[in-house]
Formats: C-alpha cells, sequence, structure tokens
C-alpha cells in the first residue's frame, strides 16, 4: 500500500514560494506597464496581474480556497463520527469556503455593485460597494463561530485567529482603502496597483497560512486518516 505523507511546514514553504514566485511575475509585468508602456507583453501582463480575472493568480487563489473547503470537510467528517459536537461548525466553514473559491473565480462580488451604487449612490465606501454586505457577513460569521474558534486548541486558535485578520484585511480593508482611492485617481496608475498587490498578497498569505494551520490541527488532532480508492 502507498503512502502519501503531507508535511505541514512543506505545505506552508511550498505555498510561500509560489505566492513568491506569482509576486515576482506581477511586479515584472507592472514594471513593463508602466516603466516601458508594454500592456501586453505578448499577454505576459494580464496572464500574471493580480488583480485580474481568469488568469493564473486567479487560479491559484481560487484552487487553494478551495483546498482548505477539502480539508475542513474531512476535518468535519472525522470529527461526527467521533461525535464531537462541533463537526458541523466544520462543515458550515468548509462551505464557506466553497462559496469563497466560486467568487474568486467568477467574482460573484462584483454584481452586488450595481444594486448597491442604487441604493447608496457610488461615493467613498460604496464605490466599491460589495464590501459593504461582505463586511456585514463577515460580522455575523464572527458571532456564530466565537464560541468555537474559541475553544480550539490554542495553537490551532492563534493561527485561524492570525490567517483571518490576515485574509479579511487584504479582501476588505484594503478594498475600503481602494474604494476611496479609484473614485477620485482611477485603477489606471501605479498607486492603485500597489495597493492590489498589497492586497491579493495578503489574500493568498492568509489562506497560505490557514492552510497550514488545517493542516498542522490535522497532523497533531486527528490521527489516522487513510484514503483508499477501491473498486
Amino acid at each position: 500500500m502507498q503512502e502519501i505523507t503531507i508535511s505541514p511546514k512543506n505545505v506552508a514553504k511550498y505555498l510561500f514560494l509560489i505566492i513568491s514566485g506569482l509576486l515576482t511575475l506581477h511586479i515584472i509585468g507592472q514594471v513593463a506597464k508602466f516603466g516601458f508602456g508594454s500592456n501586453q507583453l505578448y499577454g505576459f501582463v494580464p496572464l500574471f496581474f493580480m488583480g485580474g480575472e481568469s488568469n493564473i493568480p486567479a487560479f491559484y487563489s481560487s484552487a487553494a480556497i478551495f483546498t482548505c473547503a477539502v480539508l475542513l470537510f474531512v476535518i468535519g467528517v472525522v470529527r461526527s463520527r467521533v461525535r464531537s459536537g462541533d463537526h458541523l461548525h466544520w462543515l458550515g466553514l468548509a462551505l464557506i469556503f466553497v462559496f469563497l473559491s466560486m467568487d474568486e473565480a467568477l467574482r460573484f462580488h462584483e454584481r452586488l455593485l450595481r444594486p448597491m451604487h442604487n441604493l447608496f449612490g457610488d461615493e467613498g465606501i460604496f464605490h466599491l460597494g460589495w464590501t459593504v454586505p461582505y463586511a456585514f457577513l463577515v460580522f455575523i460569521v464572527g458571532l456564530v463561530y466565537r464560541k468555537f474558534v474559541f475553544n480550539l486548541p490554542t495553537r490551532s486558535r492563534n493561527l485561524f485567529v492570525l490567517a483571518g485578520f490576515i485574509y479579511i484585511g487584504g479582501a476588505l480593508g484594503m478594498e475600503v482603502l481602494e474604494s476611496f482611492y479609484v473614485e477620485k485617481h482611477g485603477w489606471q496608475n501605479p498607486i492603485a496597483v500597489t495597493m492590489i498587490t498589497i492586497e491579493d498578497t495578503m489574500e493568498m498569505s492568509g489562506i497560505a497560512l490557514f492552510l497550514y494551520a488545517l493542516t498542522s490541527y490535522i497532523d497533531v488532532h486527528i490521527k489516522g486518516i487513510n484514503v483508499r480508492i477501491k473498486s
């Protein structure tokens, strides 16, 4: 029987190497765009633009978030079999991360812009108005999961909270700052792109840290997981 061993430290190392590589390629593309006036560079610039759609950074982010969902589902199933009272929280998180993965790939949140503009206008924080309902959802999820997070083992709790702050700080915090800036200056300038770079780097780093936290939790608190495929 073949056995595949996954080391949490190796998971973190390789993920941050991938993020570093994507960040480097993104920066090269933006230097080519703003420094040398090459908006395409044979497709290289949009292919590695961190704020783009249907490109390599977007695919990586969606895949990494979906991997979190898979691990959360595995933990939830195992916890249910030992009749743990928290298994529904794990499974609920898995569903949330499936949605986040789909949102990363399909940009559901951008479809909220028009209705939010119709309701509240497009000035200030409402220029990127999807951040308002998403911030409300984050608040609700925080309330629902506060006891669950508090009851996690100390190391897991600290890693989960840190990963959440980094990810939400990028996904919502930086977007709010961008909302005020791009309303007056637009997207096509180095400062806006710098803000996008910080935002997406924080999101990717938060998810990488969360994957490390999940694999560490499985390694320490869930023993003897074997995956077999048979006819």
